[in-house]
């Protein structure tokens, strides 16, 4: 299945489509695409999904996880044809890999300021509210009001309840990523079984053998950074494996070396031609992720990076 489906799309799909309680899903409203090239994946995205978020009078403890005409429908759909998209959920759901992939989704989602938190999801909703305010003045809030605060704890139990979330709690890091400075500690603690972490991006576990990665580093106290680093860690108790909880640490110093070093304002030729140099003063690679300049519409996108005494526009 790996070959034709992007997995990681395909769990986070299905989470926000059960957080939300799609009403009329599996069985009508869903679409794939994929790249039209001999490695392309087909990769779900959401679809007429008005009735969800308890919008459809379904209440805040609706299921349709188990719900037969959902996720776990075993027969065909109105137009008497297979309901493919919960065959395919209840084909991977048989099988480890993918529960725990699952369970991941939900450790980084649920989590830590994931997208779907609490604040993440009622500071999405005010955010539309202030944008349609105009033409759309008295808009309902239910969802802040009623179904964000009771709706995470409601269905973290209906996923527990059909296997779609380990027996064994995630790591907790003192500090879940961010800015910090060269030499920070970073703690984890777990309610039970043994660290394993890395500080290269991979995953602890080797996937489809349950075995201890290779390189991978068994915690026993705090960990001092001494650069910009993603940190994954797992818990292991017996055999059986907890969520996955990553973080990704950026190493600023108090007085950031970066400087502004030329500013092409109202060319000849139009806007076309404007830019800003920057220049990297200090004595090691600065990560950009994340920063802006104020007054210009331009955030650095993820990965961006300047060396030591490069330039860029």
């Amino acid at each position: 299945m790996q070959r034709w489906l992007d997995m990681v799309n395909f769990a986070d799909y299905l989470l926000l489509n059960i957080y939300a309680d799609a009403r009329d899903w599996t069985q009508n409203n869903w679409r794939a695409v994929r790249e039209k090239v001999s490695s392309g994946k087909f990769r779900f995205t959401v679809w007429d999904a008005e009735f969800a978020m308890g919008l459809g009078d379904d209440p805040v403890t609706s299921n349709n996880i188990t719900n037969p005409e959902e996720l776990a429908n075993t027969g065909t759909d109105f137009y008497n044809a297979p309901v493919e998209l919960a065959l395919l959920y209840r084909r991977l759901k048989a099988h480890p890999e993918f529960r725990l992939l699952f369970a991941d989704r939900v450790q980084k989602h649920f989590f830590n300021n994931g997208a779907l938190t609490k604040a993440k999801i009622s500071g999405r909703f005010q955010e539309l509210r202030q944008t349609m305010a105009a033409v759309i003045p008295a808009m309902l809030t239910y969802i802040p009001d009623v179904w964000v605060p009771q709706r995470e704890a409601i269905v973290l139990q209906q996923l527990a309840n059909v296997s779609l979330r380990s027996t064994v709690g995630a790591p907790s890091f003192n500090q879940s990523g961010g800015n910090v400075s060269a030499g920070f500690v970073l703690t984890m603690s777990a309610a039970a079984g043994t660290i394993y972490y890395t500080l290269d991006g991979t995953d602890p576990r080797l996937a489809f053998s349950g075995n201890l990665a290779p390189g991978v580093r068994t915690y026993s106290g705090g960990i001092s950074l001494s650069q910009s680093t993603v940190v994954k860690a797992r818990a292991r108790n017996g055999t059986v494996w907890s969520a996955l909880t990553e973080a990704k640490f950026l190493i600023a110093a108090l007085n950031t070396p970066l400087r502004i070093t030329e500013v092409m304002y109202n060319p000849t030729g139009g806007d076309t031609y404007e830019f800003i140099e920057i220049r990297n003063l200090g004595s090691t690679r600065v990560d950009l992720e994340g920063m802006s300049v104020e007054g210009i519409d331009f955030v650095f996108p993820f990965g961006s990076t300047i060396d030591a005494g490069s330039t860029i526009v």
